[in-house]
Formats: C-alpha cells, structure tokens, sequence
C-alpha cells in the first residue's frame, strides 16, 4: 500500500506540474484520542475499554490544483497510548465456604499506531485570510508495537505489524499570515475495525477510534 501510495501521488504531482504550480509543506502538533474496545469472541467477561491521549506528530505535503482544491499526502505518528489494567483470577466456588484464593495480575500494553494518507483538501474563505477546510481520503495504518488485539490475549508477548486502510476525514480553519505562511488548527479522525484470530484463545475483535486535534503552521512554495 504504501508503494501504490507513493506511486499514485508522484504521478499526480507529476501531471498538475508546471510553473504555475503551488506546492504546500505543512508541519502538524497535538493529541490523539485513542478509544480503544476490545473483546475475545470465546469469553464474552474478556473485553478492554479506555480512552487514553497521547502525543502527535505530522508532516504533509499538498499540491494546490486552484484556490478551492488541493492533492495531499501526510504522514502522521499517533503517539503511545499506555494501556495499564489489573486482572483478578480467583478459585473460589460460589456457595462453598471455602474462599479459595485470588490472583491479581497488572499489565502495562502500549499500543502505537502511525498512519500515512493520501487525499484531497477542499478550502472556502470565509473572511480576509481566514479559511475554513475540510478533508477525506483513505489512510494506510500500522501498529508500531501493539495492536489492541493483545489487551485480551494476553499470552502473547508481542503482536505489532497488524495493518490495514481506512477512511479519513477532517476539518479545521487557517489563518494566512503571509503570502508564504499560514497556521491554522485542524480535527481529523479515522477508525480502525479488525479481528484477529489466535490458535490459542481463539478471536479477537477491536475497534480503534484515532482522533486528532493538531496546530500547524505551513508554508507555500
């Protein structure tokens, strides 16, 4: 995917190319929302839920096609969500006198996801260098160290690698300070739908909300 990505978007640039083009570099700063749910399809009391902010990064390069249109590919870093939960196991038998005994395990799974999109920005001003845009394209996925499969199967010692496209989309305002620099604020969000079998616990179903909410500052060639 990321191959057929980068091909698709060379052949873009490559058309829309000529002196009167305007390339556009954009540097992205904020938080990411993950809102993570899991569940073992075997066990329906094995299941995770949390919303957890991390850090963001990105970096994006557009193609302006006229004032109302622009070609984009970004590449944003989502940032670490650290997942920490305590499980408790006990023996005990209901109605038996006996207590038996319980054992409490915590655990700490860090699941990291980055993502690389190719899309179109469409933009309207709404007053003197004040703009309103709006985004959608499809976003190429990929878990760094964890997916979110792991925090029900907790046996395996690591399951990073897990991949997969989606739709995004966004919104967001820019301000142009100059003919060569604008800063704006954005919101963009995808979801991340998969299950993941194991031969062991059996499968594993999740749901991974990725929102954004970034400052950038950008600059026009």
């Amino acid at each position: 995917m990321k191959s057929f990505t980068l091909g698709v978007t060379l052949l873009s640039l490559s058309a829309f190319a000529n002196a009167d083009t305007t390339v556009v570099s954009e540097l992205l700063v904020g938080k990411s929302l993950n809102k993570i749910h899991t569940a073992r399809q075997a066990d329906a009391f094995s299941g995770y839920d949390d919303s957890l902010w991390s850090n963001s990064f990105g970096f994006r390069l557009g193609v302006e096609l006229n004032d109302y249109l622009t070609v984009e590919l970004a590449k944003h870093l989502h940032g670490e969500a650290k997942n920490e939960f305590t499980v408790t196991h006990s023996n005990s038998i209901p109605g038996s006198a006996d207590d038996g005994f319980e054992r409490v395990y915590h655990f700490k799974i860090p699941t990291e996801v980055e993502s690389t999109r190719l899309g179109v920005k469409g933009q309207v001003a709404l007053v003197s260098d004040v703009f309103a845009h709006a985004r959608v394209g499809i976003a190429h996925w990929q878990y760094k160290s964890n997916s979110p499969a792991r925090l029900v199967n907790r046996h395996v010692q690591q399951d990073g690698g897990d991949s997969g496209n989606d739709v995004y989309a966004g919104l967001g305002f820019k301000y142009q300070i100059s003919d060569s620099l604008h800063v704006g604020l954005e919101y963009s969000f995808f979801v991340i739908k998969e299950t993941k079998v194991d031969d062991y616990t059996g499968p594993a179903s999740y749901k991974h909300y990725v929102n954004d909410v970034s400052a950038m500052v950008g600059w026009t060639f």
